[in-house]
């Protein structure tokens, strides 16, 4: 059997980054683990950007297909097929650095892409209901910040966000490892072999 892996990467450091270093991590774990063959897919947001929310995009959302405009068109096939790569993930890999309190502005353009009523959820009486079911999401966090200290926790938007928008589109969140509370390479290079070292997926 083949498992399908998407790691979503969103830092401007690219392959320096620790949430990038952290995402890869979890998933040579994961594949320590399986007996099964895996199959990893990269997807960088800052090589392949998502545009940000426009009216274009809303209102391919929601004209019929048949009446779509050329322009219309493209802007909802890209998000039709973000949402097909989405759907051929058995386990989404998530590494997102915090900005300003919340995600890198690439991965929200990416989310208001395949976040989509009546597409990638819908609701039922007991509340919404996302349509990726049966599939599991890690998140590889990184901030220079410890957001464990009470003072700070609550400014945190970052997983959160995470947490929630995942959970309406059916992912189940299985681990959330994070590298927080250093300022500079060295240190949290230091933390990131800490976290490695105590890693269980």
């Amino acid at each position: 059997m083949l498992i399908n892996i998407l790691h979503i990467t969103s830092s401007h450091k690219g392959q320096n980054s620790i949430t990038t270093k952290l995402g890869k991590a979890i998933i040579n774990k994961i594949n320590l683990q399986q007996k099964d063959e895996i199959n990893v897919e990269e997807l960088d947001l800052l090589l392949n950007p998502f545009p940000h929310f426009s009216s274009l995009q809303w209102e391919s959302y929601h004209t019929p297909v048949n009446k779509l405009t050329p322009d219309q068109a493209q802007t909802a096939h890209r998000s039709d097929q973000a949402i097909r790569q989405l759907l051929a993930a058995d386990i989404l890999v998530i590494s997102a650095p915090m900005h300003n309190y919340g995600i890198p502005s690439a991965l929200k353009a990416y989310f208001d892409h395949i976040v989509r009523a009546g597409v990638t959820f819908g609701f039922s009486e007991k509340g919404p209901v996302g349509i990726f079911e049966n599939k599991k999401a890690y998140i590889a966090f990184s901030a220079g910040w410890d957001f464990t200290d009470p003072s700070l926790k609550s400014l945190d938007f970052a997983t959160p966000y995470l947490r929630a928008v995942l959970d309406l589109i059916g992912f189940e969140v299985v681990g959330e490892f994070r590298v927080e509370g250093a300022i500079g390479t060295h240190a949290k290079d230091v933390l990131l072999r800490q976290v490695l070292e105590s890693m269980i997926v």
